[in-house]
């Protein structure tokens, strides 16, 4: 392969469309900076940020309300070309006194009383008010099918859907544009279907408009998340949600995981993470999602939420794990921000496609590594992107390690004229040593292979800062 250059960066104010989100969560409870992010997102590209709303700090006595905080990071956010989307909650202490934890996390105003249930609508209202015309996307609540983000009693489906029917019409009261939304977590656990059953029994197309997943998982295709998806689109499909459109909410991989957190789902079994893991784990997470068509995907989390101990239901967490892409505390820019920024560039425009393609090998041991090809499309052209589908946290070498793509050039709207391949690890990019020429399939030997995705596409379809520019 010839490298001609790197893959061109652009600011968050210069791409169009990106399907590219990034995490503000935790900022309502002060356990990150936005002042020390702003510049940082825009500079990445990224388009989205989840930002929680935070109901114990905007009202601190009752009927007073205080979004200054809240106004300044939406503002700050517009100003640089990032849509601000919301996540609404948690509970308030004010009202609900027998809350575990200071900020009332995971308290559910509608299983508490009267006055805590009509304290909770007036504040979305304000909400609702304070920010039509800046913010359209309502997601309700966080991860309510795990028990440490629903208090009191056991994570339920039917009062989800009951919390989502209150709070969706009161913000549509106020702003019938709002897009409402409801989640869940990974489905790492047995609850998960049982619970999407039972929250989709109970919730009709009018009451929410999308639906998020949250991705914890030791590699993305873990599980077969694809599969877990699908089968949760039959779910919705089933119960007359076929409407409802998909986004990956919320998902990470640390850099780093305290002794305290080791055992947990996303921790290897030496219970060492690292950069490198973080951004193979990035890379694979945004491949699969674009191909699976959801809306946007954001990560978790813009930085790591270190200025204070990171507080749960009941758990305090002293040292948490770091999924930023700007480190905690001092904000540097961790090697998945770059990583980051060269995936929003890339994904501009781009769209799901399903085209036939082949990864060709006589290496024994290559050939017979599971891998993963995905197809795309953006104006016209094709995308091919492949990878080995290793465990991340193994970091296999396959330095050397060559295929040959072989893609059909019938299924195609326009054919690639000018092939390149491109390596969003490092930002490089490549021409082919060879073409074989065929009128039926386009042949290209001796491509990388790796255990992140590999793109091959068109040189017209990507910006590239060539060599001696």
């Amino acid at each position: 392969m010839i490298k001609i250059g790197k893959i061109k960066t652009h600011s968050s104010k210069e791409l169009n469309t990106s399907f590219v989100s990034i995490g503000f969560e935790c900022v309502d409870r002060d356990l990150i900076n936005p002042e020390k992010c702003y510049d940082a997102i825009m500079e990445c590209g990224i388009k989205y940020a989840r930002c929680q709303t935070g109901w114990a700090k905007c009202e601190k006595e009752k009927g007073k309300y205080d979004f200054s905080w809240l106004d300044e990071m939406v503002d700050n956010l517009i100003k640089r070309g990032v849509t601000p989307w919301f996540n609404v909650g948690y509970g308030n202490p004010v009202y609900q006194t027998d809350a575990p934890n200071p900020t009332a996390v995971g308290c559910v105003p509608t299983l508490y009383d009267e006055e805590t249930l009509n304290a909770w609508i007036n504040y979305v209202k304000e909400l609702a008010k304070r920010y039509k015309g800046k913010v359209t996307d309502y997601e309700i609540w966080n991860e309510p099918s795990l028990s440490h983000f629903w208090h009191p009693g056991a994570p339920s489906g039917k009062e989800y859907a009951r919390l989502i029917k209150i709070t969706g019409e009161t913000i549509k009261e106020i702003n019938p544009n709002a897009r409402i939304g409801a989640c869940m977590d990974s489905g790492a656990g047995f609850n998960f279907f049982p619970f999407a059953i039972d929250f989709c029994s109970n919730i009709t197309k009018n009451d929410f408009d999308f639906f998020s997943v949250h991705s914890y998982t030791k590699t993305p295709e873990t599980l077969n998340s694809v599969n877990r998806y699908s089968y949760l689109r039959k779910i919705f499909n089933n119960n007359g949600l076929s409407d409802i459109r998909f986004r990956q909410g919320e998902a990470g991989y640390p850099a780093y995981i305290p002794e305290e957190m080791k055992g947990c789902t996303f921790t290897p079994p030496k219970g060492n993470t690292s950069d490198r893991q973080m951004c193979t784990w990035m890379l694979r997470r945004y491949f699969i999602d674009k191909s699976y068509d959801m809306e946007l995907s954001s990560w978790y989390q813009i930085a790591d939420a270190s200025e204070k101990p990171y507080q749960m239901l009941k758990e305090i967490w002293t040292s948490p794990p770091h999924y930023g892409i700007l480190e905690g505390k001092t904000y540097k820019k961790r090697p998945a921000y770059y990583v980051m920024q060269r995936i929003a560039a890339f994904f501009e425009d781009v769209e799901p496609a399903d085209y036939y393609s082949s990864l060709r090998t006589n290496i024994p041991e290559l050939e017979i590594k599971p891998k993963s090809a995905l197809t795309f499309k953006k104006n016209g052209y094709p995308i091919y992107a492949f990878y080995i589908t290793d465990y991340v946290a193994e970091e296999n070498d396959y330095s050397g390690c060559k295929l040959m793509l072989e893609a059909s050039k019938y299924d195609v709207e326009k054919q690639i004229k000018n092939p390149v391949i491109v390596d969003l690890m490092t930002g490089e990019v490549f021409e082919p040593d060879e073409i074989r020429p065929d009128d039926i399939m386009l042949r290209i030997p001796d491509i990388k292979i790796t255990d992140y995705p590999i793109v091959v596409c068109d040189k017209s379809i990507i910006d590239i800062t060539e060599i001696g520019h």
